[in-house]
């Protein structure tokens, strides 16, 4: 879908390969997480397990930068993927018991998938230079982190809803950054690009299911 509008857009031709390549990866990624996620999300692992799978997805994202250029880094990326999809299941199981569940997931899945598509275009058809937000995009990312952490303790619906609404926009404008820098040349490795691009969909996918869960997905 993107490959093919790439290929016909006025991106230069070592971007196009890119980013067709990273595009196709983050496509087998997310085939990975979401077919692993609904085989487990019924299986009720130990929190030991979840805190494992947790630190090793964590040592993954330095491995596959350190090794992008191999063929470690794309193994690694699979592995990554997999594991996310591990986290994920209980998630997913948690939004499939509420009321509206299916709805609340497809309509998730449908908007994520708009906001992608929306800011990849945008930004290749574009091809402006993004790069200016990086500095705020990394102190709302922790700013985020923050605020989800101190929502933990205070368990408040209302700033749930915030957090998750600023989510959505901080991981969209990663996306059009990440995005960017491919299309302008700045980021020349596909394993990269696509680590970046799907940590973006799968924290933009979570936002969102937050958002319909709370208006949509009431518990019986």
């Amino acid at each position: 879908m993107y490959a093919n509008y790439v290929l016909s857009s006025p991106v230069k031709t070592d971007a196009q390969k890119v980013l067709s390549q990273t595009f196709v990866m983050v496509g087998v990624m997310m085939a990975i997480m979401s077919f692993v996620a609904f085989a487990t999300k019924s299986i009720a692992l130990p929190i030991w397990l979840h805190i494992g799978v947790i630190i090793t997805s964590f040592i993954l994202l330095f491995v596959i930068e350190k090794q992008k250029n191999t063929a470690f880094g794309l193994i690694g990326l699979l592995v990554f993927a997999a594991l996310d999809g591990v986290s994920t299941g209980p998630l997913l199981n948690h939004y499939l018991k509420m009321k509206n569940g299916i709805d609340v997931i497809v309509l998730s899945t449908l908007t994520t998938s708009a906001i992608a598509f929306g800011c990849s275009i945008y930004a290749i058809t574009t091809k402006k230079d993004f790069s200016f937000m990086r500095g705020f995009l990394l102190m709302a990312t922790i700013g985020l982190l923050v605020a989800m952490i101190i929502n933990l303790f205070l368990g408040l619906a209302i700033m749930t809803m915030i957090i998750a609404v600023l989510g959505v926009l901080v991981f969209s404008a990663w996306m059009l950054f990440d995005v960017s820098s491919i299309v302008r040349g700045e980021q020349n490795n596909y394993i990269s690009a696509a680590l970046g691009i799907f940590l973006n969909l799968k924290n933009i996918l979570q936002f969102v299911l937050q958002i319909f869960g709370i208006n949509l997905g009431n518990d019986d």
